[in-house]
């Protein structure tokens, strides 16, 4: 910006020269310098305020650029699921963790106490691959039959036997029969887990039917119910995964689901 007191000296002199006043080439010097000066001065501060709103014009473009990126990003994320097996370990959990393994595939296991003796092995490979081991009770009971005290004791039993093996204690737990009093929740210092997509493996017993009922169900940011104790069970969630991969969906652990 220009200041009003820039322009005094030149006031006088055109004072100066209406009355007749500026005779010499000196003032005409002077008078041409000064006008250079005012028009160099107030370009120079156009110039300023040009390059000054340019900047932020420019800024503002790559915020939005930015944030647009984001969204981009985040649209273009591949769909996800959780493969969660209940009921085991047992006989065929060997073959399920060997075909997890060979796909790439992390899955959720929610154990029963009472079936781990024998298995610790297996257990300590879900822990070893990074699979997610929830609790299943001890004895597969319906736990909203059972007393506050009750239901303590068949979980904590549970959890003792796998923090015997893995050194941790599970998180996660999911009801037998997905039967749990929502009030329970204040009592017992873990997080139940339930399911969208119910597999009815333990009831079909049929590769080809599992597969049909699972992929005209699931979506993305489903869990999928299945069960270890059935060889059928191995060979749909082979199938299923090779579907759903060619689908785009990626395969997560229930916490990474519930806890993006």
């Amino acid at each position: 910006m220009i200041s009003g007191s820039f322009f005094i000296p030149f006031f006088h002199i055109y004072r100066n020269k209406k009355r007749g006043y500026m005779k010499n080439r000196k003032e005409s010097i002077y008078l041409g310098m000064l006008m250079a000066g005012i028009l160099f001065a107030g370009g120079m501060g156009s110039y300023q305020v040009t390059r000054k709103s340019l900047e932020e014009t420019q800024a503002v473009e790559v915020t939005v650029t930015e944030e647009t990126q984001e969204v981009l990003e985040k649209n273009l994320e591949n769909p996800r699921v959780a493969l969660t097996f209940d009921d085991g370990p047992g006989s065929y959990t060997r073959q399920l963790l060997e075909m997890l393994k060979r796909e790439g595939v992390s899955a959720s296991f929610f154990l029963l106490g009472e079936n781990i003796q024998g298995y610790q092995e297996m257990v300590g490979r879900m822990e070893e691959e990074g699979h997610l081991i929830g609790n299943h009770s001890f004895s597969h009971k319906e736990l909203n039959k059972l007393s506050g005290e009750e239901v303590k004791r068949e979980l904590e039993a549970t959890n003792r036997r796998i923090r015997e093996i893995t050194g941790k204690d599970p998180v996660y737990m999911r009801p037998p029969f997905g039967a749990w009093e929502k009030t329970a929740e204040k009592d017992i210092p873990m997080i139940p887990v339930m399911w969208n997509v119910d597999s009815l493996d333990w009831k079909l017993r049929n590769t080809q039917a599992v597969v049909e009922l699972v992929m005209e169900q699931v979506k993305d940011g489903d869990i999928i119910l299945m069960h270890d104790g059935y060889d059928t069970s191995v060979e749909a969630a082979s199938i299923i995964i090779e579907r759903l991969k060619e689908q785009g969906y990626d395969f997560v652990t229930v916490d990474e689901l519930m806890n993006p």
